[in-house]
């Protein structure tokens, strides 16, 4: 039986929790980079390389660190340092999404959720 995603759970994701929206972030959304380039007529909608995506991770992290959903201070800086690198005009000016920053993406999530890497691969 396929899980169901957590969008498929909860049809608003504003009703999500801080450490749901990231496990959706991370768990839902593809990490593959498809040939052709997405944009908002696409039909599959689920994939990191938009640039939507990375909005949502953004406003998540602010919004998480906005309500102290990230109590401990170094883990804070990462966020922050993460947050400023993915919203800046370097990472705008950006063509293509690349597997590097997906993976970074990905790991900030883990490390946030606490979650231990082989449990991440045991759900793929």
């Amino acid at each position: 039986m396929e899980k169901e995603s957590l969008r498929e759970q909860h049809p608003s994701f504003k009703q999500l929790s801080f450490q749901d929206c990231l496990r959706f972030l991370r768990d839902d959304c593809s990490d593959e980079i498809p040939e052709e380039i997405l944009n908002g007529l696409s039909p599959q909608k689920l994939y990191k390389v938009r640039r939507n995506w990375w909005m949502g991770v953004v406003s998540v992290l602010e919004q998480g660190l906005r309500k102290g959903e990230i109590p401990d201070l170094e883990l804070q800086g990462q966020v922050d340092s993460f947050i400023d690198y993915y919203t800046s005009d370097q990472f705008k000016k950006q063509p293509l999404t690349k597997a590097e920053d997906i993976a970074e993406a990905n790991r900030i999530i883990t490390l946030i959720l606490g979650d231990k890497q082989e449990d991440i691969n045991q759900n793929e």
